[in-house]
């Protein structure tokens, strides 16, 4: 009888411990949808999908650079009074754009669109005084109110400057942090703009004073549609063999995906903003150190016209 009742209450816990398995996948796969995604590429390079496999829509908005021409005369007027440039100006047309300067401080008008100013480090106040995080926002965004005046920011409509953060600028001295860096990123519609010059910032220094200025977004104008026509799992699987071994990565996280627009390095020859996935990351390099990435796989294989 003892061993009747034994048995019994085994079977009756083994039978209450599939219960509770079976609800905690039941709430697993409902709360993560798909199973995780997992694929192991050249070298052992391991991808890993957390999530659900996202879905995008089958085409995206054709993003054509608008080329821009600045007059000698524009440019100058604009140097001086927005960049404060004083002195003799000089003025040189290259193949990306035009560059107004003096013997110290040179403003960087592209026909794409973006604008670049960088006071040089030797001439950076030392120690600095330098305003709050909030208030070298509040500074940063007075600034690109300035821009928009002066016609500067990007003219379309669906072309959106949205805050990053506040952070110490990579150049420091002895004295310490010296510049802030208050960042933004380019949006058309939700998908931002991301490369190789993609930078959107302005450096604050002593006294809020501002001492430098990437603005490397670019005008552009939609002119179609373009097919997403690399699926997001081949997507993922590209990610083993062009960024794992170019980058001796042995294992790629994956936290988030989302279209964007790739803005490449300026050059004249360049005419169109072409779709790609954009993946966040955290990552193992094959020396066992840890990190956090951004990568990317294109998202299309049609060739604008």
């Amino acid at each position: 009888m003892i061993k009747i009742r034994y048995k019994l209450a085994i079977f009756m816990l083994f039978s209450t411990l599939l219960i509770i398995i079976a609800a905690s996948l039941y709430i697993t796969t409902n709360l993560t949808g798909k199973p995780s995604f997992i694929f192991r590429g050249p070298n052992n390079v391991t991808v890993i999908l957390n999530f659900s496999m996202p879905e995008f829509p089958s085409d995206v908005a054709l993003l054509k650079i608008d080329k821009l021409n600045y007059s000698e005369a524009e440019a100058i007027h604009i140097a001086r009074n927005l960049f404060n440039l004083t002195g003799e100006l000089s003025v040189r047309y290259l193949n990306w754009g035009i560059a107004v300067g003096n013997e110290i401080h040179t403003v960087e008008f592209y026909y794409c669109g973006a604008v670049n100013y960088l006071v040089p480090y030797s001439c950076l106040p030392i120690p600095a005084t330098l305003p709050s995080k909030s208030e070298a926002r509040a500074i940063a965004e007075r600034f690109l109110e300035k821009l928009k005046s002066y016609g500067l920011l990007p003219k379309n409509p669906k072309v959106k400057i949205e805050f990053q953060g506040v952070e110490p600028d990579i150049r420091s001295s002895m004295y310490g942090v010296i510049t802030l860096e208050v960042s933004f990123r380019a949006y058309y519609g939700e998908m931002p703009f991301y490369g190789g010059s993609d930078d959107i910032a302005i450096i604050i220094g002593d006294e809020g004073k501002i001492l430098g200025f990437y603005g490397m977004w670019r005008e552009v104008k939609e002119v179609g549609k373009v097919g997403i026509t690399v699926g997001v799992e081949e997507a993922i699987k590209r990610l083993a063999s062009e960024h794992g071994l170019r980058s001796n990565l042995s294992k790629i996280t994956i936290k988030q995906i989302r279209l964007a627009y790739w803005v490449g390095v300026i050059d004249r020859t360049s005419k169109y903003l072409p779709p790609i996935y954009l993946f966040e990351a955290e990552v193992i390099y094959a020396n066992g150190s840890k990190g956090r990435a951004k990568l990317w796989i294109p998202a299309t294989e049609i060739q604008p016209p």
